[in-house]
């Protein structure tokens, strides 16, 4: 059985995804770097003006978290967390009954980002 040696291989390798061999790779990745740093700066401010995600409300934040820390996946995906509003105050209710220790652990968790009129039911 014939064999190529590793340079060969990645030879073929790059041709196959688009780049050049070794022998035209130094001549060309000179000039690569010198584009790359005048274009950074104008690329990386589109990045900072863009807007950021929209503030998830408190019952997908205690729930994302709640499912971030159960270590059994299946029971992660079941967790889900509703807020009710009940006499002016929004009370966070959970379910299933044997996730409650993850989601008293998530409240706590967020609690200093969550207003002050919500609370755990």
């Amino acid at each position: 059985m014939y064999m190529e040696s590793k340079e060969g291989v990645f030879s073929k390798l790059r041709k196959l995804f688009g780049g050049s061999d070794k022998q035209t790779a130094p001549v060309s990745e000179p000039a690569a770097p010198a584009k790359a740093s005048t274009e950074a700066p104008a690329a990386a401010q589109p990045a900072s003006v863009e807007p950021a995600m929209p503030p998830m409300s408190p019952a997908e934040m205690v729930q994302e978290q709640a499912r971030h820390l159960c270590s059994d996946a299946w029971l992660a995906n079941r967790i889900t967390v509703k807020a009710e509003v009940r006499d002016g105050k929004t009370y966070l209710v959970g379910s299933p009954a044997e996730a409650a220790p993850y989601i008293r652990a998530a409240y706590q968790a967020k609690k200093d980002k969550l207003p002050a009129d919500v609370l755990l039911a």
